[in-house]
């Protein structure tokens, strides 16, 4: 994913569960099912297709979401 990238955080992430090498907390439960956009690259990974990032709803707290918690909104 690249920044500008439109997504869903799931709906069925775990607290204190870990997800492509970040723990989902439970002050993250708040987000769960709502849309975002990517907004910086925090960790970017040696294969493109994984990362984490930081999300348009999280700027404050700093968050680190990765793929595995994240859908792609699908653009018509």
């Amino acid at each position: 994913m690249k920044i500008g990238t439109k997504v869903i955080i799931k709906s069925n992430l775990i607290p204190n569960q870990l997800y492509g090498g970040a723990i989902f907390v439970p002050e993250m439960e708040e987000f769960l099912g709502k849309g975002a956009v990517i907004t910086e690259i925090l960790f970017p990974m040696v294969d493109v297709n994984q990362g984490s990032y930081g999300l348009s709803i999280d700027q404050e707290q700093r968050f680190e979401f990765t793929d595995e918690m994240l859908e792609l909104v699908e653009v018509a």
